[in-house]
């Protein structure tokens, strides 16, 4: 299997932060394998750089193309009295039933001092975005919206259906610093380790520095970097872009600046 499959079954099938997503997606790995090359090159052309938007992008495009599925809108503004109040990121619909899908993608870190139990010990690399308030917005207001009835006549006055089920899919990773594991949100455990800058390379000697598209999950293990290489070139990208992520041994790592959080 190569990168670009890699991605796309890691953004679909990868791991779920909370309870694993109610979507049902029977026949993915089949579909997969069997999607002709030049029409995944051509979905890959046009993505965006930016992780969100493009995790985004390729459930959306998938959906267009699983068997069974039909795509009724993604990302479509909706307009209440010359107002923009809201996107849903899919209306989905198989078999009868029309899915409102909320998607993220999003990588946690457990702060110190705490054991991971609650939602407000996770940390994004920049400290403004926490799991318990990412999980607020999406079922208070994402989530929320097309059960209103102005969005519900918005919906039928554009001629779309209206939806019977809601979820949020949010797939990612959760890091624990790499002297202490501790216990998930729920049934999940923490599967990536971190370190600030100046543990390294006692924390990781050797390791791959992923570029940001790989952060879903599209690469094979190679290029490892090691001692002083590792170093600066994990400094560089943590100076430039306030984290790094690495692979090392199938494990996720991500390096953040010394005075994190």
């Amino acid at each position: 299997m190569n990168d670009r499959r890699r991605e796309l079954l890691w953004c679909l099938r990868g791991p779920d932060l909370l309870a694993p997503h109610p979507v049902p997606l029977a026949g993915l790995d089949a579909w997969l394998e069997r999607c002709p090359a030049a029409l995944i090159d051509a979905h890959f052309a046009t993505l965006p750089s930016r992780i969100g938007r493009r995790f985004e992008r390729h459930w959306a495009w998938a959906m267009s193309h699983l068997p069974g599925w039909s795509v009724h809108a993604a990302d479509r503004q909706i307009t209440l009295q010359g107002r923009t109040v809201g996107a849903p990121d899919l209306l989905v619909s198989r078999h009868g039933e029309v899915w409102h899908v909320e998607l993220a993608v999003k990588f946690y870190l457990c702060q110190p001092g705490t054991d991971g139990s609650n939602a407000t010990d996770w940390l994004g690399p920049r400290t403004n975005d926490r799991l318990d308030r990412k999980l607020q917005r999406v079922y208070s207001h994402q989530l929320a919206l097309l059960k209103q009835p102005a969005a519900r006549q918005w919906l039928r006055e554009q001629g779309l259906p209206e939806p019977t089920r809601y979820t949020l899919i949010l797939k990612g990773v959760l890091f624990h610093h790499w002297k202490q594991r501790p216990m998930g949100p729920g049934e999940i455990l923490p599967a990536g380790r971190w370190c600030r800058l100046d543990e390294l390379p006692e924390a990781l000697d050797r390791a791959q520095l992923l570029d940001r598209s790989q952060w879903l999950g599209g690469y094979s293990e190679c290029n490892l970097l090691q001692g002083k290489s590792l170093k600066t070139m994990v400094g560089d990208s943590v100076q430039s872009t306030g984290s790094a992520q690495l692979s090392r041994q199938n494990i996720r790592w991500i390096v953040v600046p010394n005075d994190w959080p």
